[in-house]
């Protein structure tokens, strides 16, 4: 934690992209959904777009944060850069929740 705190701290006027992708890391390492997704756009912004860590942090991140159109497209991308079995499975985990999502808003519409 302290580390992610003092990553933040940095004040830098354009970011390292190490230091970003760093501190997405680690937020995504302590399950800080939301700080994980702001850093990963905020690096791919900075020129980060082909690496495939960060689409895989930033996708995982953002299913685990509840952002289901947000991870849909990460996993996208993700996909056309890493075509592997892992983004199958959590595309899948994603479908699973979605589909949860609607069973529980028609039941409360019921």
């Amino acid at each position: 934690m302290a580390a992610l705190n003092r990553i933040s701290e940095v004040n830098l006027t354009e970011p390292d992209k190490q230091t970003l992708k760093l501190q997405v890391m680690l937020a995504y390492q302590l399950s800080h959904w939301k700080e994980a997704i702001d850093t990963a756009q905020v690096a791919l912004s900075y020129g980060l777009k082909d690496d495939r860590m960060l689409w895989q942090w930033l996708s995982i991140s953002a299913i685990k944060a509840g952002d289901y159109a947000l991870a849909d497209y990460a996993l996208d991308q993700w996909q056309s850069k890493d075509p592997s079995e892992l983004v199958e499975r959590w595309r899948e985990t994603l479908q699973l929740l979605k589909a949860k999502r609607a069973t529980q808003r028609d039941s409360q519409t019921s």
